[in-house]
């Protein structure tokens, strides 16, 4: 049975192996990469609600508009942080299963390294809230879903060892699903609170 071996073919995927294995502390990885991506999705959905209301979210009216875009951005980021947490529990989980063919080379610090990059793309696509238009904002989900796949299928590559090409596509897709379902729990989050306000006003 062939074994996926860490890849070896572009600078870009050896610097991301490199990422996701070198020793450092969670909060080095919390600070500098899981804090600061995070507050985009709120951060562009306050500016959205302010300058393009009702056009790519719910319109709220300007009373009610500051109280409850910063509780529901509170929310958000507990969410947000709360999610990379689970989802480093499962990186160790699938790689601790008593079915597993392999055993995880990764420990809790590189999981944790491991859920906050994989997201990123979906913190940037948020980005496009920045502008009126649910079209860039659609096409950046997209692309950002694209980049998520090659993150998770670089990085189970390089964290569980050994691996079979089987493994790799199981694992890279079951994590893929898990994200999947918490990115729509972050997203009814934010906008079941917006719709419900939006009504109520």
């Amino acid at each position: 049975m062939a074994t996926l071996t860490l890849p070896d073919r572009v600078p870009a995927e050896r610097t991301l192996q490199r990422f996701l294995t070198r020793p450092a502390p969670r909060s080095l990885t919390f600070f500098s990469l899981v804090l600061p991506l995070s507050l985009l999705p709120p951060l562009a959905s306050l500016y959205s609600l302010a300058h393009y209301p009702g056009l790519v979210l719910p319109a709220i009216s300007p009373a009610h508009r500051l109280t409850a875009t910063l509780l529901i951005g509170a929310a958000t980021l507990a969410l947000e942080w709360g999610l990379v947490s689970m989802m480093a529990a499962q990186v160790l989980l699938l790689g601790a299963a008593p079915d597993s063919a392999f055993e995880a080379r990764l420990n809790p610090l590189a999981a944790y390294r491991f859920a906050g990059l994989a997201p990123a793309p979906l913190w940037l696509a948020s980005l496009a809230l920045f502008t009126p238009s649910l079209t860039l904002l659609g096409l950046s989900l997209l692309l950002a879903w694209a980049l998520v796949a090659l993150l998770v299928r670089e990085g189970v590559a390089g964290l569980y060892q050994p691996l079979t090409a089987a493994d790799a596509r199981r694992l890279g897709v079951n994590l893929l699903a898990r994200g999947f379902f918490a990115w729509l729990v972050i997203v009814a989050g934010l906008l079941l609170p917006l719709a419900a306000m939006a009504v109520l006003d």
